[in-house]
């Protein structure tokens, strides 16, 4: 598994480490995470208006693919890395990979891409 940032993967957004969805939200890059052994590749955001003070699942449920093809395509494309999946969560609050919290509001969504766009795969 190798963790980076996504200031290192993604050349076009180099100096993004925060930025504003569609839907308003306030997002900041967490960390990327791809598992060789998977194919996956995660984008893990934070989003501190998130949860039950603030924006649902609902709310967000266009940034998600928005984030898939804004920022993980074109990251991996960069990298000349192919993802079986991407997967891209944000949370209210940082969370250590693997890990669960039940005060913690999450929301992930995964894709499957043919290098441009992003299709949802529902889990």
């Amino acid at each position: 598994m190798i963790r980076l940032a996504l200031l290192c993967l993604c050349a076009s957004q180099a100096h993004a480490q925060s930025f504003t969805a569609p839907s308003g939200l306030s997002v900041e890059v967490a960390e990327v995470v791809l598992e060789d052994a998977t194919g996956f590749a995660r984008f893990r955001f934070v989003a501190a208006a998130l949860g039950a003070q603030g924006a649902t699942a609902a709310d967000t449920q266009f940034d998600f693919q928005w984030i898939c093809e804004t920022f993980a395509v074109p990251a991996l494309a960069a990298q000349g890395w192919t993802a079986e999946q991407i997967i891209v969560s944000i949370s209210d609050r940082p969370l250590a990979f693997g890990t669960s919290d039940p005060e913690v509001t999450q929301y992930f969504a995964g894709f499957t891409t043919d290098g441009a766009a992003c299709t949802e795969e529902l889990f």
